[in-house]
């Protein structure tokens, strides 16, 4: 059976007053609904809501479905690319749900490939209005030279999808484009593309407007400025030139009113490429990654339109989207100098640059204006595009963009500060339509081998092979060399250089039979991210580069000491190391099964304003715990057959409590012990006062059936004192997981229905707040039952009191069983396995805080802005020294200099009064002498 579900029309108040935009320090996104692909073709009514089963709304109708759409509508489904977008819906809801977490959990469902939220786009301008010469862009990029060789074509399309334009503007009117298959006006869907009377275009409403056939710009925002760089009249004795001379404009509007927002921006591209586009020029976006997205941008390139988009105007390195995305023109910002324009972001993904600076531009009512900003500089690159085509009309797209970037004029040496950051330069019409030749290899895919362990995780010491398949997209190329360098200096790269002796047009080829190798250096710092800059060389003198970022020794590491496989990290979570994305890591497996566990966290605290924690918040988890050792494994461990260690504080909370954390995970491999882990905490009171009503407890969010997980029940078991999760329909393929305190008799349960909207309620806009944390962690046993429905728990134990400089261990056992019987067995044995193992080859306080040997530890963070912290470790009683030099070896700074007794000691650095650059701290101890390096990178 079949269910339709009905739309229900509403109205969403302005942008500006809208609580139903959520922002999360980077991007807005809707707060009342999430886009879905599933992974087989769905069907759709006449209204364009989506047929699916009842079996899947039964497993999303708690959360108030309001209505299931069509999200895009591509009119060329005969290509695997408009397929998929057709596989898109847009999932809406009664009431703001939190859709960054929601989604996570819709991504699990059997049929779904993915579901993430509904991002809203900015544009990306600054208003300017200096008296400087006009039109200085034109002459920079040698546009006049270049229409000696061409002026475009009326054939040539290039689409604005922007906030509309002035349709009227003496510049801009003769240049519009007009859809030849329909009649304007006259009320019908003439060529059937799906959009009645889109003669000149289309305006898809924005956030509440109703969609027309009239993209004329409401109010003078963006899109006619927009459009006249792109291809206003020229040579009409009217106004200004443009670089697209002949060419044609689309316009699709976007927005509503006046507003820096566009709703339809992803909507609008699809709509250019099925009407013959053959530029789409974005000039807006935002800092958050979407599938959605991408996939948008794949079916435009496959219709053959080249998308050109705005780096972003927030002077950062930080990735910006569309321009970020494959397959897209990324276009930076210059000023009248050649130099990178203020606000223009720069880094690995910009292609090429253009003039940004004060551009003079058709403005509304037949006026010009002048307005800086990569919104600027973008429709000069698609302008070029145009040009590019016309001269060479059987380019495809990628062709396009890589004539117009290797033909690009270097810029980036004008100033030390970005060069190689600011793409392969500023674009020279003159060159893209005249060079003879050009060359262009790119990097399509690549991938690690992990020659240590072998286990994919870059870590410590382990040799590591890059394989990379190459694109070249130009001219055929003979003796290339393509080498790798780095300025890291936690990787040593022992085989840089691969040579290919020729490459054909558009040939792909690999490294494979002599693939790029490095080792990663054993005393590398956590979370390193490692920068390879590709150096290309050729025949004709070709020369480019082209940039690879990637992390070595991250936060975590997955255990497999038994029947039970799962992760741990080193600042408190289980599960994975980059909740809600969820990638990075296993979850909880059991007897190789599916994960179980959608997140797992640790919580303590005093009080409800005094809650400590690295559980979910609202759009992330809690950054509560600073690492101070990396969570790692000891596989020839004589307690168990693997044990975890990390350790880490409070210092990351506002409302810390003073408490180092020892963290140790456990697993044993003998008969009748392979179905638990043990997890114990030792948490320190680092004050000098007394911590009194301390408790502590683990959040869990459990996924027993990761396809219903709306079907999941918690209980607990008050004979043996143990939660238990368990599929409601006790499918005889569904295991049981359990949850226990095992190091005392301070019991604390609360059972979590997450879609509850009482006392708890995890998606509501608060998301996990720390007020709920406390009612978890603070009452008790409660709530001993929920579900069925998408269920988590807490287990916690307290109240505790930890005098000054003591400690207090608290440990849980995670365990998993086929059926009840089982499971209980296993809990049973956890705690007497804690009692008979655990606790009498547990270091005790005095053992651990003298150390039996000399260390000088890697500063932390690193690099550091503007303070850091330095461990070191002294075994006996010693006159000690910590000092730290400049680069060329000048003493900075003292910061220990005294007597110190044997132990573990933690120094804060603060670098506030120093300039960016490398740093030696050097740590004297009696007869021992150690150095290492730091960076201060402001």
């Amino acid at each position: 059976m079949k269910r339709v579900f009905l739309f229900l029309l509403f109205t969403i108040v302005s942008f500006a007053q809208s609580s139903n935009l959520l922002f999360d320090g980077k991007s807005y996104y809707y707060a009342d609904r999430i886009l879905v692909k599933f992974k087989q073709t769905v069907n759709y009514d006449y209204n364009k809501r989506a047929i699916l089963s009842d079996e899947f709304y039964g497993k999303i109708k708690s959360y108030g479905v309001k209505s299931l759409e069509k999200t895009f509508e591509p009119l060329d489904v005969n290509i695997q690319e408009g397929r998929e977008l057709e596989k898109i819906v847009t999932i809406k809801f009664d009431a703001p749900f939190n859709p960054i977490f929601l989604s996570k959990k819709f991504s699990k469902l059997d049929n779904v490939e993915w579901a993430e939220p509904q991002y809203v786009q900015q544009l990306a301008f600054t208003p300017d209005d200096p008296q400087v010469s006009l039109q200085y862009g034109l002459t920079k990029i040698q546009a006049f030279e270049a229409w000696d060789l061409s002026t475009g074509n009326p054939n040539i399309t290039i689409a604005i999808i922007d906030t509309g334009a002035d349709l009227d503007h003496p510049d801009l009117a003769s240049e519009l484009w007009q859809n030849p298959g329909e009649t304007p006006n006259n009320g019908i869907d003439d060529d059937n593309n799906g959009y009645v009377d889109d003669y000149n275009g289309y305006d898809f409403g924005g956030s509440s407007g109703v969609h027309d056939s009239d993209p004329q710009e409401d109010a003078p925002v963006h899109g006619t400025h927009v459009a006249g760089i792109a291809a206003a009249a020229t040579n009409n004795d009217e106004g200004i030139a443009s670089i697209g001379y002949n060419s044609k404009l689309m316009i699709v509007k976007c927005s509503e009113g006046d507003e820096r927002f566009l709703t339809g921006g992803y909507q609008g591209i699809i709509y250019a490429a099925d009407n013959g586009a053959d530029f789409i020029n974005c000039s807006w976006g935002n800092y958050s990654y979407s599938l959605a997205e991408q996939n948008v941008i794949d079916y435009a390139t496959s219709k053959g339109a080249l998308v050109i988009a705005a780096a972003g105007n927030d002077n950062t390195s930080d990735l910006f989207y569309p321009a970020s995305y494959d397959k897209v023109l990324s276009v930076g910002g210059t000023d009248k100098n050649d130099v990178k324009w203020g606000g223009s972001n720069f880094g690995d993904r910009i292609d090429i640059v253009a003039p940004a600076f004060t551009i003079y531009s058709t403005w509304l009512d037949n006026t010009y204006k002048t307005l800086s900003g990569t919104s600027m500089a973008a429709p000069l690159a698609a302008g070029l595009g145009a040009l590019v085509k016309d001269q060479f009309p059987d380019y495809t797209p990628l062709q396009i963009a890589e004539r117009i970037r290797v033909t690009s004029d270097l810029v980036d040496t004008l100033t030390n500060d970005f060069e190689f950051l600011m793409g392969k330069g500023r674009i020279n019409a003159f060159k893209a339509l005249n060079e003879v030749n050009p060359i262009s290899v790119r990097i399509k895919e690549y991938s690690f081998i992990d020659l240590g362990n072998g286990d994919g995780i870059l870590d410590p010491g382990e040799n590591i092979q890059l394989d990379v398949t190459f694109t070249n997209y130009l001219s055929s190329v003979s003796g290339l060399t393509i080498t790798i360098q780095t300025e890291s200096e936690d990787i040593t790269i022992s085989n840089n250089s691969f040579s290919q002796s020729s490459a054909s047009t558009l040939q792909d080829f690999s490294n494979s039979s002599s693939r790029y190798s490095f080792q990663i250096i054993p005393e590398v710092a956590t979370n390193q991210s490692v920068k390879l800059k590709f150096e290309y060389t050729g025949s004709n003198g070709y020369t480019d580069f082209e940039w690879l970022t990637f992390r070595v020794n991250p936060t975590y590491a997955i255990q497999s000491g038994n029947n039970i496989s799962f992760t741990a990290t080193s600042n408190g979570t289980i599960g994975f190391n980059d909740y809600p994305n969820n990638v990075e890591g296993n979850g909880f497996i059991f007897r190789g099964g599916t994960n179980l566990l959608f997140e797992g966290a640790l919580m303590y605290g005093t009080a409800v304003d005094k809650v400590v924690d690295a559980a979910r918040e609202t759009s992330a988890q809690s950054n509560n715990f600073k690492v101070l050792q990396k969570f790692s494994i000891d596989r020839n461990s004589s307690i168990a057959s693997e044990l975890g260690t990390a350790r880490f504080n409070d210092d990351n909370a506002s409302n810390k409590l003073g408490v180092e954390t020892r963290f140790y995970t456990y697993s044993f491999n003998q008969t009748g012990k392979e179905d638990f882990v043990v997890l114990r905490y030792d948490f320190y009171n680092t004050t000098d006062q007394e911590i009194t009503n301390f408790y502590a407890g683990l959040f869990t969010d459990w996924d027993i059936d990761e396809n219903d997980w709306e079907g999941d029940t918690v209980n607990y078991d008050v004979a043996d004192n143990f939660a238990f999760i368990k599929d409601a329909e006790d499918s005889p393929t569904s295991d049981i997981v359990g949850m226990a305190l095992i190091s005392g008799t301070e019991f604390g349960y609360y059972g979590i229905d997450n879609n509850a909207s009482g006392q708890i309620s995890m998606y509501d806009a608060n998301g996990f707040s720390k007020s709920e944390k406390w009612t978890t962690l603070s009452n008790g046993v409660t709530e001993t039952a929920a579900g069925p429905t998408d269920v988590s728990a807490v287990i916690s134990a307290g109240p505790y009191s930890i005098p000054a400089d003591s400690k207090v261990t608290v440990a849980f056992a995670l365990a998993a069983g086929e059926d009840m019987n089982s499971l209980r067995a296993a809990i049973q044995e956890s705690r007497s396995t804690y009692n008979s193992i655990i606790l009498p080859t547990s270091v005790d306080e005095n053992e651990l805080e003298i150390p039996n040997k000399f260390t000088l530890e890697q500063n932390y963070p690193n690099p550091f802005n503007p303070a850091t912290s330095i461990e070191f470790s002294v075994p006996s009683n010693e006159y000690v020294s910590l000092k730290v030099f400049d680069i060329l070896g000048r003493e900075v700074i003292t910061l220990v200099n005294e007597q110190k007794s044997a132990g573990r000691y933690q120094i804060s650095f603060d670098a506030s009064d120093l300039s960016s650059g490398i740093y030696i701290y050097r740590l004297n101890a009696g007869a021992h002498t150690a150095i290492k390096k730091m960076m201060l990178l402001k």
